[in-house]
């Protein structure tokens, strides 16, 4: 009886020293914004949408960097915010600002924002044409189709015309 009161009391006085703690580290500089569309929209009304909202989006001081992705049924905005160092304002206000931005857009259903985690898999767009265009199509140095990858050429591409390169929204092209 004696030794399971001794335990039961070391077990009390060692208890504060057991981490317990459940917090889960976010990337508080990664932001993803959802632009929601209504259904039958197009792939263009969609650009029409996403484009000027990231413009908008980019002239916050706190934007690092913005990358969008278009579908016919929403555009998702990636965001790459500056370090906590480099801002003016607090979190609340930028995502306060980030709302208010993109809830004054027209032709949206709704819009989703949040934040944390996903920096490390922010999309790039490559915009490959000509003759790289027919090496990757024709397989040549890869055991097949690319993963992921897709067709998004307005028409026939001609053999030499036009370069490799990386776009991104606002960026001139």
């Amino acid at each position: 009886m004696l030794l399971a009161l001794g335990l039961f009391a070391g077990a009390l006085l060692l208890s504060p020293l057991v981490k317990t703690d459940t917090e889960l580290t976010v990337d508080e500089s990664y932001v993803q914004a959802r632009l929601i569309m209504p259904k039958g929209t197009t792939l263009e009304e969609t650009v029409k949408v996403s484009g000027p909202a990231a413009d908008s989006l980019k002239k916050l001081p706190e934007m690092k960097d913005i990358y969008q992705e278009d579908y016919k049924d929403r555009a998702v905005l990636h965001m790459l915010l500056k370090g906590k160092k480099e801002q003016k304002r607090p979190r609340e206000a930028v995502m306060q600002d980030i709302n208010d931005r993109l809830k004054s857009l027209q032709d949206i259903e709704r819009v989703e924002v949040g934040f944390g985690s996903g920096a490390n898999s922010t999309p790039v767009e490559l915009e490959v044409s000509g003759k790289e265009m027919e090496t990757i199509r024709n397989g040549h140095g890869c055991y097949g189709p690319l993963p992921g990858t897709v067709d998004a050429a307005p028409g026939p591409i001609a053999p030499g015309n036009g370069p490799v390169g990386i776009r991104r929204p606002g960026a001139p092209g």
